[in-house]
């Protein structure tokens, strides 16, 4: 199995789970206060190309917009595998992000919170090519 970090897939607040992932896995997984916050903002400077890449993966995943390109990179970078449990957990990650919404959960507590200035903006935004 790869390592947790390469796999992690960034999180925002669209899911309502972004708060979850920072304060159990941002730093067991190595991610600088500046990548925690470039989640939200979308800074591409502090990522690697491969960490860029895997976010446009994650983004393609998420709301179908898959071209060729990104396709034959993925293809170059990670094996099958790999590729299939990238796919996988987005889908997980897709289905607890349902479950919250239909069930209506509240954040954890003791989870971190989003910056307002950044979760206006988030919302506003459209998915799509905003973080590569």
């Amino acid at each position: 199995m790869p390592a947790l970090r390469p796999f992690e897939p960034p999180y925002d607040d669209e899911t309502s789970r972004w708060g979850v992932h920072v304060t159990a896995l941002g730093a067991h997984v190595g991610f600088t206060k500046a990548q925690i916050m470039a989640t939200v903002s979308m800074d591409a400077g502090v990522w690697s190309d491969r960490e860029r890449l895997l976010i446009r993966l994650v983004d393609a995943l998420c709301d179908g917009s898959m071209d060729a390109e990104t396709l034959m990179r993925v293809r170059a970078t990670w094996s099958q595998a790999e590729q299939l449990e990238i796919a996988s957990l987005v889908g997980f990650y897709h289905t607890i992000s349902n479950i919250v919404a239909l069930a209506e959960l509240a954040p954890e507590p003791w989870a971190e919170r989003l910056p307002d200035q950044e979760r206006q903006r988030a919302a506003t935004e459209p998915r799509s090519g905003r973080r590569t």
